[in-house]
């Protein structure tokens, strides 16, 4: 009966591995309204005719045109009539190059302009689901995943496998879920284990849960809207620095409020301790569970159970340690939200700290 179980399970597992991609819900292009803001001077009018030119090459239109007031640089997604189009208006500068929020382009380089044209008619204007920190969701389907992601864990997460820990979170009905062909290297692969770790995930949400869970094999997740309805988990190797769904959020409230023990000097009197039993101490004195992002941290060769620390009697906040620590063994310490509001310590390497903070610093949940 076991032998049987067994097949059943591993039959749903390459089932759920090998699925066909799913079709992002993008449709199948997005014309572009390209409007350039300039200045009557006989040098900008020479360098319009220019680029009016160099539009045709790559097969657009522009407007070029004066400025009104309110007039700012933008790419959005906007109606005409009943068909959806991109948006992009920019300003010619006075060198001849064109500015397009955050991306500058030149007359005599004009491939570049080509690569981020072709993406914006294929995408719209948030652009690649992979390049984009919300995925290339709407407003309302980004609201209504961190709605759907924020329900609570009541049970244990099964960490025998990824697609365990997939399955024994109970997502929504809402989510369907496959594989990337890098995830498939992985996804009968052990977890990473900072010693004899245990992970608590009850009362975490679910969204952050699964982040958190897939980091233990060297995974991570994106969420992609469904055409048919609902979201694609797409399940990809590697962490926060390849645009992957984040592993909880900045907290929104400062956070010496949210957690009052952060900046409070507490006594530390630690000779040749493992790293472990100081970032538990510091854990312990913020009332905050501690998660390891494990694969990454091993991947890198930091291991906190192998690394002594010292300090000569003293008081410490919780802080100082925290940047301390960060600093000396590039190690990145940091207080995360979940989607319903629990803050907990994330500890990962120093580049992916790097990396979350420049993906999600404009990101609300």
């Amino acid at each position: 009966m076991e032998l049987v179980r067994f097949m059943f399970v591993t039959l749903l597992t390459f089932a759920a591995l090998f699925v066909g991609s799913p079709v992002h819900a993008q449709q199948s292009g997005f014309p572009l309204q390209i409007e350039v803001i300039t200045e009557p001077q006989p040098s900008f009018q020479l360098n319009a005719r220019q680029w009016a030119e160099a539009m045709q090459k790559l097969e657009q239109r522009a407007t070029f045109r004066q400025g009104r007031n309110g007039d700012k640089t933008t790419v959005e997604d906007t109606e005409v009539g009943r068909d959806k189009v991109v948006k992009i208006v920019g300003i010619l500068n006075r060198d001849g190059s064109i500015t397009f929020r955050g991306h500058r382009f030149q007359l005599n380089d004009l491939e570049p302009m080509k690569a981020w044209l072709a993406k914006l008619e294929q995408y719209g204007a948030a652009g690649p689901p992979n390049e984009n920190p919300t995925w290339g969701l709407s407003e309302e389907q980004y609201s209504e995943l961190l709605k759907l992601l924020g329900k609570t864990v009541d049970m244990p997460v099964d960490l025998s496998g990824p697609m365990a820990a997939v399955d024994s979170l109970k997502l929504p009905a809402a989510f369907s879920y496959r594989f990337t062909d890098e995830a498939r290297k992985l996804a009968f692969s052990k977890r990473a284990r900072i010693g004899d770790e245990t992970i608590n995930f009850v009362g975490l949400s679910k969204g952050t849960s699964l982040a958190i869970a897939l980091a233990q094999f060297g995974l991570g997740f994106r969420a992609l809207p469904n055409p048919a309805g609902g979201f694609f988990i797409e399940i990809d190797a590697g962490g926060e620095d390849s645009n992957m769904y984040p592993i909880g959020w900045v907290n929104q409230t400062p956070i010496t409020v949210a957690v009052p023990a952060l900046a409070k000097s507490v006594p530390v009197d630690l000779v040749d301790v493992p790293l472990d039993a100081l970032i538990e101490l510091i854990a312990q004195k913020m009332d905050l569970r501690h998660l390891y992002s494990a694969a990454r941290l091993q991947a890198e060769g930091i291991d906190p159970t192998t690394i002594k620390y010292s300090r000569k009697p003293e008081k410490r906040s919780p802080y100082s340690l925290m940047r301390n620590i960060g600093d000396s063994y590039k190690i990145g310490m940091d207080l995360r939200t979940d989607e319903a509001g629990t803050i907990f310590l994330w500890i990962t390497t120093e580049s992916e700290y790097d990396a979350f903070r420049k993906r999600f610093a404009n990101v609300k949940r």
